[in-house]
């Protein structure tokens, strides 16, 4: 009963419920009813809830940054809210909320702008609905502003810079809601928020058509104006043309892989891209194409051209007024006009022809034949076989190439090159070898020929072709010739060695050889000597031919032993044995040094003009020594030489000069003066000795005398030679220069002086004489002449004219044998007059420079060899006059000094020391020299 009870109590309450809940619903069903049927509903009075998330950031030094997370609400969606702001620089104002901004609706953020720089703001923020409803604020949140900062520098966009037609310039600043101004006529803009005080406020781009500076600032509220930009647009419209085309290659020929730098200038800087080129006339081929190397970026391009096999022209110019075509590339000026292409007409003033004087020559020469000098026949070993390669034209050899033959035993025998440089004909000196043998000597195949580590270049430095006719073919050595080799076996004995040594002499020994067919006592011997080095004596042919003195022993059987006198003290020599079988045969034992032992030196000093009385300078004391007097005055412009062959065979020479008709020999063994015959003609002053080789002098007889006088040292006699040219004579500063390099190698070129421009060049082969050149400037008292012995500048000669030329005037000439050229040179900075010396520095701070004394002054000048200019040096002791003479030191407490006699009646010397350099007194001379003085050393 209870549980029915209870159970049905549960029902009745069930029942009620749902009744309940079903009407209620029912009401709501008859309310939404209402509301579609324009019955109005009831007020929205419920706020939205209060934004959640709020966070604050600061956006600069003016800026707040602020977010929430949207608000939700009964009756209006989230994009009909709006936010009010409560901003206070105090924390807790805004518990009593006061609205500072209000933001649109649906915002979840909002930057609060116009603030006060490193200032801390306090926030809160509610949501309001559409009906007006009002959440709660949210709690406090805050953000600092940054410090004030700077404007960032307005930028030009295109940059500034050259351009070829008119330009719309963009103005910007990377800091977000600055403002510009700018200025177009070099003024400097002025940023007055909002305005600009001067200057333009920027809006579109500025257009410039024409040269304009532009200036820019930037500024915003809250921060500091920015720098200054400033640029300058150059608006140029006119293309780049070329005004001259050279190269810095050097004048002359050229052969085979040179490279040759042309330069082509243009009226303004130009900007490259990819490779144009410059079509060269080249003859075969015609045209070659010349890339562009370098240049870009200024006024001049560079076109590297490299000779190739063929290429020949007499002048290299381009092919014609369009030669230059940019193949692709582009050639522009900095505004990006492209550049007028066109060039002078090849050999036209500005073009390369005109301008350079380059000859191309890469056309290689070619063997033509090979053949002998010597006649048909037999020959055995030592014997020379003169071997001629003939090519097409004349070639240049350095090295020592090799041709090489057949020869039996051994196999091969490479035979090097000996003469014929300078020549289409080159020379291969074969000395057959024991055991050599060949029917028909020929090379060993058709490239026999080879370099050997030399080269073998025609004048414009090609490498010639060095393939030879088949071995036995037409223009072999085979077929040319029929030259057979037959030789013997000599044995050679021990080597040569050197007994009882003494200054004047010496014991030269050998072993005695053996042969497979001669007795030993029946072979003969020869001994020979060199004076210079062991090359003149070291094959059988050099040691045979030697003859006169240096044929010491003249094959002499069963002699192993020889005692040689008549040396010069302090010498080294050179020695050779020949020894010659029955057949002969001849062996050659390898040559050998010795010197003899030393005496002490001194330096013969013979005073000049009036004085009788020579002088010797003793080197290890520094001191003089009187001599036995001369029996004539020595005289002015007298000269001297040693005579190494006929009756004045090792004697000096003397010729007196200054109108005398005297002449003498100096013995160097017994250390006298022995007076000569006579001579017919007067030696004047300014007398001149021009050696002409084989001991032959040529003596131009000074003053303004004409007709000369040739030394015949076979005699000693003189006779007279070709005259001069009428005016020729030398007087006042004449000097002789010899001829060592270029195309008149091996002649003398003589400067006249006599106050005139003459020079002389005299062909020892005659002698015969032409006048090459007249100088710029007359020829005095006190001209010398220096040739410069390293350096860029080797090989020439610089003349000081001498005399009392004015300081500043071109004084000075240099003479270039290569070129063959006698120029003006650069002017001293003082006055060259009478005694003016010159000598080479070889040590010391100056080594390689010149040092010139000045005559009739303490004065002296270095000539810097590269620059070919003059500074000033330094002092002299005492003046230097006329008749000053100098020589080197090479012993004693001053060696590598030069010591110097500065003459004209004084007993003053001075003392060169080039490691300072400067110049100190030297030891008076007994005896005052005066007028030219001449010296030689003695052993």
């Amino acid at each position: 009963m209870f549980t029915s009870s209870i159970m049905r109590i549960v029902f009745l309450f069930l029942s009620v419920f749902f009744i309940s809940l079903s009407c209620r619903n029912f009401g709501h069903f008859w309310e939404d009813k209402k509301d579609t049927q324009g019955v109005i509903s009831p007020p929205d009075t419920i706020p939205p809830s209060t934004p959640s998330a709020p966070s604050a950031t600061t956006g600069g030094s003016t800026q707040i940054n602020l977010t929430w997370t949207a608000s939700t609400d009964n009756a209006s969606m989230p994009s009909a809210i709006l936010y009010e702001i409560c901003q206070s620089t105090i924390s807790g104002t805004c518990a009593t909320f006061t609205v500072a901004f209000t933001t649109s609706a649906g915002a979840t953020n909002f930057s609060a702008t116009g603030l006060l720089s490193s200032t801390t703001y306090y926030y809160r923020i509610r949501a309001k609905d559409a009906a007006g409803n009002a959440s709660m604020e949210t709690t406090e949140f805050t953000a600092t502003t940054s410090a004030a900062g700077v404007v960032n520098t307005p930028v030009f966009s295109p940059v500034a810079g050259t351009y070829s037609s008119a330009q719309a310039v963009a103005i910007s600043s990377s800091t977000l809601g600055s403002t510009l101004c700018y200025t177009n006529d070099g003024s400097t803009p002025v940023c007055t928020l909002p305005t600009c005080s001067t200057g333009t406020l920027y809006t579109l781009p500025v257009s410039v058509s024409t040269t304009t500076t532009l200036k820019a600032i930037a500024c915003k509220l809250g921060d500091s104006d920015s720098t200054l930009a400033s640029g300058v647009f150059t608006i140029d419209t006119a293309p780049p043309t070329v005004v001259n085309v050279t190269s810095s290659t050097a004048n002359g020929t050229w052969g085979m892989g040179q490279t040759i730098s042309i330069q082509v200038t243009f009226s303004e800087n130009v900007n490259v891209t990819g490779a144009p080129q410059l079509l060269l006339a080249t003859g075969s081929p015609a045209v070659t194409p010349v890339n562009y190397t370098s240049g870009t970026g200024t006024n001049t391009l560079t076109f590297n051209y490299t000779t190739v096999s063929g290429n020949s022209s007499p002048d290299l110019d381009y092919t014609s007024t369009t030669a230059l075509q940019l193949a692709g590339g582009n050639i522009q000026d900095a505004a990006g006009n492209n550049a007028n292409l066109t060039l002078a007409a090849p050999g036209a003033a500005t073009s390369l022809g005109a301008n350079k004087n380059i000859a191309i020559d890469a056309v290689q020469a070619v063997v033509t034949g090979v053949t002998a000098s010597n006649a048909d026949g037999s020959y055995i070993a030592g014997q020379t076989i003169n071997i001629q390669v003939n090519f097409s034209k004349s070639l240049t050899v350095s090295g020592t190439p090799q041709l090489l033959l057949a020869t039996g035993t051994p196999a091969t025998t490479p035979v090097n090159y000996g003469s014929g440089t300078g020549t289409s004909t080159l020379l291969f000196n074969y000395t057959v070898a024991a055991g050599n043998t060949a029917v028909d000597l020929d090379y060993a195949n058709s490239t026999a020929l080879s370099l050997a580590g030399g080269s073998i270049n025609d004048t414009a430095g090609n490498p010639a072709v060095l393939t030879l006719p088949t071995p036995a073919a037409l223009n072999s050595l085979g077929v040319n010739k029929n030259i057979v080799v037959d030789t013997g076996g000599l044995v050679l004995g021990a080597g040569i060695s050197f007994t009882a040594i003494t200054p004047t002499g010496l014991t030269v020994n050998w072993g005695a050889a053996t042969d497979d067919i001669t007795p030993q006592p029946s072979l003969m011997y020869k001994l020979v000597k060199d004076n210079s080095a062991p090359a003149n004596i070291n094959t059988v042919p050099l040691a045979d031919a030697k003859a006169g003195a240096d044929l010491l022993m003249n094959w002499t059987a069963n002699t192993v032993n020889f005692m040689v006198s008549g040396l010069t003290a302090a010498t080294t020599y050179h020695f050779a044995v020949l020894v010659k079988d029955a057949a002969g045969n001849m062996a050659l034992y390898t040559p050998a040094s010795q010197a003899t032992s030393a005496l002490p030196a001194y330096r013969l000093i013979l005073i000049g003009s009036s004085s009788k009385i020579p002088q010797k300078y003793e080197y290890s004391t520094g001191t003089f020594i009187a001599m036995t007097a001369l029996p004539y005055n020595a005289g002015s412009a007298g000269f001297n030489f040693k005579v190494n062959s006929g009756v004045y065979n090792g004697l000096q020479v003397m010729f007196y000069g200054g109108s005398s008709k005297h002449l003498e020999t100096y013995d160097f063994i017994s250390g006298t003066f022995t007076p000569r015959t006579d001579i017919t003609w007067t030696i004047a002053s300014n007398s001149l000795g021009i050696p002409l080789g084989s001991d032959r002098w040529l003596i131009l007889r000074g003053s303004t005398l004409t007709d000369t006088l040739l030394f015949d040292p076979a005699t000693g006699s003189i006779s007279a030679s070709t005259s001069l040219p009428a005016g020729k004579g030398t007087d006042f500063g004449a000097n002789w220069i010899p001829i060592t390099s270029g195309p008149q190698a091996g002649k003398i070129l003589v400067v006249n002086g006599q106050n005139a421009k003459n020079t002389t060049l005299i062909d020892p082969s005659g002698p015969s004489y032409t006048n090459p050149f007249t100088l710029s400037t007359n020829v005095y008292y006190g001209g010398t002449a220096c040739t410069i012995p390293t350096g860029a500048n080797a090989g020439k000669t610089v003349y000081i004219h001498g005399g009392a030329t004015g300081t500043g005037s071109i004084n000075t000439s240099v003479f270039d044998p290569v070129a063959f050229t006698f120029n003006p040179g650069t002017s001293l900075p003082a006055n060259a007059a009478d005694g003016t010396l010159c000598f080479p520095i070889d040590s010391g701070p100056q080594a390689g420079n010149i040092m010139v004394l000045l005559g009739n002054s303490m004065a002296s000048v270095i000539l810097n060899t590269s620059t070919l200019t003059f500074t000033a040096g330094p002092s002299l002791p005492n003046t230097i006059f006329t008749g000053s003479h100098q020589f080197k030191l090479t012993a004693g407490p001053n060696i590598g000094k030069t010591f110097i006699i500065l003459a004209n009646a004084t007993t003053n010397t001075a003392i060169f020391d080039p490691s300072v350099p400067s110049f100190s007194s030297g030891p008076p001379l007994p005896v005052a020299a005066n007028y030219t003085c001449q010296s030689w050393d003695l052993p």
